[in-house]
């Protein structure tokens, strides 16, 4: 619809939908296990993701079955605003290609620590651009080894619970005498796929870190000298 010289536009995604449902089925599947356990549940009205569903019953804390309701409303849904002359379906397609360059450089930043910066030279514009075409190749790369097919490319939702779940993959450096052990977290949920993809044997559980005895390698069966990823 058209307001004032500007178009709205109402979009629907089915990937998205299905994705925005299994999050929260598994978000209330959570939230519900919690209340059990604590059925004053006070702590949880701090956690964002529980605090939308949940509402206050005296000194006890029950789950909202009408905000879930209202929340199934707007699955996959999301509304752009325009006044570019353009069709419905351009209008759509230029905003969904600038989101997933735009959110692939932020995924970027994160590892590499970028602190925001202001680009006011040519040379330093071109870089930008540059790297924000760069952490879009990766990402799409990935995202097309993780389909497994040629020409296809894993879905968008998938694609996120898969790198959220590698996210929390990590290392922690632990010391035993005058030996130095680095133990990783294990891989959960759909971690693994990430390593799959790119044909990559996952770091063993059992690591020997920086200053250790080179025969430790040889003593422990499950230390694997190898580099995590």
């Amino acid at each position: 619809m058209g307001v004032d010289g500007e178009t709205y536009i109402v979009c629907h995604n089915p990937e998205e939908e299905k994705h925005d449902r299994e999050r929260r089925r598994e978000l209330v599947a959570r939230l519900r296990e919690q209340l059990k356990k604590n059925p004053s549940g006070s702590d949880l009205l701090r956690n964002s993701s529980y605090r939308s569903y949940l509402r206050v019953q005296g000194k006890a804390i029950a789950i909202d079955e009408t905000k879930i309701n209202r929340s199934e409303r707007y699955d996959g849904k999301y509304v752009l605003r325009s006044n570019a002359e353009l069709s419905h379906q351009d209008i759509v397609l230029a905003y969904r290609q600038l989101y997933q360059v735009e959110r692939a450089f932020r995924d970027l930043k994160g590892p590499l620590e970028l602190r925001p910066i202001r680009h006011f030279t040519d040379k330093r514009i071109r870089g930008h651009v540059m790297v924000c075409f760069l952490a879009y190749a990766l990402e799409m790369a990935l995202r097309q080894a993780l389909a497994g097919k040629k020409g296809a490319v894993v879905a968008e939702g998938d694609y996120h619970e898969i790198m959220r779940d590698l996210d929390r993959l990590a290392v922690a450096t632990l010391g035993a005498g005058d030996r130095i052990y680095q133990v990783r977290t294990p891989i959960e949920g759909r971690a693994y796929e990430a390593f799959a993809a790119v044909g990559l044997r996952p770091p063993a559980k059992v690591l020997a870190g920086p200053g250790s005895d080179p025969k430790i390698n040889q003593e422990q069966e499950d230390v694997v000298p190898t580099t995590l990823v």
